[in-house]
């Protein structure tokens, strides 16, 4: 168990909080259950977060769940910043659309022609789920023309030719973050974008669902290497079914699998 002393005045003269945040006098945390141990890049963590005192940001590329930090997670963008409040709601929008709409810059996803091998569509995955939560968060406030600008600006500067929604990659991250996509487009209003989306998706998983069976039956050796590659996609298959009902009324919904995780955790 551990505990962080936080300095209030320090932190809102800094902006390490908004104006509108509780702040708390001390973080108080613990590892996990099924954790008994603590690794030295743990060890260098906490010694970076007690050296500190909120005097300089802190952020991290992923939760950190495995140090029972999550409640103190906020997302920043594609980042995420240790925050000493109460009201943490997970995500900073105001700052987040801010920095997304003005700051942010694309590169080679708007060239024609730009080629992504596989470990930076990984990190571009990235991209399009921050993009995607923003404007699912935006739309739950009911700000629905606000995420139907952070998800037309991504498509604006993202050609669909240079990177796809619908395709096979590592654990399926690829997919899963569309999935996240099409759902916030859904929650938006943006039913033109939805159908976009939804067309890419559909066609990809079908032919991954089709490839599996093929397998199956023509060469069980390779496919036994695969075995979660397919439960992976069949997880898919069943989320995306679950969207299409769910945004169709008198629908009724199936049962919500678990998805698989993504080689950054979430």
């Amino acid at each position: 168990k551990f505990s962080i002393p936080v300095d209030t005045a320090l932190v809102r003269s800094n902006a390490t909080v908004m104006a509108n945040d509780l702040v708390l006098p001390q973080l108080n945390f613990e590892l996990p259950a099924d954790r008994n141990d603590l690794t030295r890049g743990d060890l260098m963590i906490l010694n970076i977060i007690a050296a500190n005192q909120w005097k300089r940001p802190i952020y991290f590329t992923s939760s950190q769940s495995s140090l029972g930090l999550d409640d103190y997670m906020r997302k920043d963008g594609i980042s995420f910043r240790l925050v000493p409040i109460s009201n943490n709601t997970g995500y900073n929008t105001d700052w987040m659309m801010d920095k997304m709409l003005t700051k942010f810059k694309f590169g080679g996803t708007q060239l024609a022609g730009t080629y992504f091998d596989e470990e930076n569509r990984r990190h571009l995955n990235n991209i399009r789920m921050s993009f995607a939560e923003l404007a699912s968060v935006l739309a739950d406030k009911g700000r629905k023309e606000e995420a139907k600008t952070i998800l037309r600006t991504y498509v604006e500067n993202t050609k669909e030719t240079v990177f796809a929604y619908g395709m096979s990659s590592r654990y399926n991250s690829q997919n899963q973050a569309s999935l996240i996509f099409l759902e916030a487009c859904y929650k938006a209003g943006d039913e033109e974008l939805a159908n976009k989306i939804k067309t890419s998706l559909k066609k990809d998983l079908n032919q991954q669902t089709r490839y599996f069976t093929y397998l199956k039956s023509s060469n069980q050796a390779l496919f036994s290497s695969m075995e979660y590659e397919e439960e992976s996609n069949n997880r898919l298959v069943q989320y995306f079914d679950m969207i299409d009902k769910k945004y169709n009324p008198g629908i009724a919904l199936p049962v919500v699998p678990e998805l698989p995780k993504t080689d950054s955790g979430k």
